[in-house]
């Protein structure tokens, strides 16, 4: 297989000082699918603008401005992602937690995995 080339090479990402990372067990180790789409709104935003320890102090009002959510949806998607294991809070703070070795399959997560596997 080819390695693939950039379509546009003079737009080529480069890493600033203040960069962030999502790991990509996220997609490969299958997290994704047991995500809903606020929570997984609010992991990108959340990891985008933590430090590096993952640590952030944006408040509910701000994530909620920039991601769109309301602030009911934003607090869903808090607990949610306090129980699949990848996120902490403590106020102010939210931590981005290194990924469990695999996904924690809570009730509501096994639901929208199944209701995933429904669209297929």
């Amino acid at each position: 297989m080819k390695t693939p080339l950039p379509i546009m090479p003079d737009k080529v990402r480069t890493i600033p000082a203040s960069f962030s990372w999502i790991d990509r067990r996220i997609v490969t180790d299958n997290f994704l699918v047991y995500l809903s789409k606020d929570e997984i709104a609010l992991y990108f935003f959340l990891v985008t603008v933590s430090n590096r320890l993952g640590v952030s102090f944006y408040g509910p009002a701000r994530i909620c401005r920039q991601t769109g959510l309301t602030r009911e949806e934003m607090d869903r998607a808090v607990r949610g992602l306090i129980e699949l294991g990848l996120v902490a809070f403590r106020f102010p703070f939210y931590q981005v937690l290194a990924l469990p070795e695999r996904p924690v399959r809570t009730p509501s997560a096994m639901e929208r995995l199944a209701s995933r596997e429904a669209c297929r």
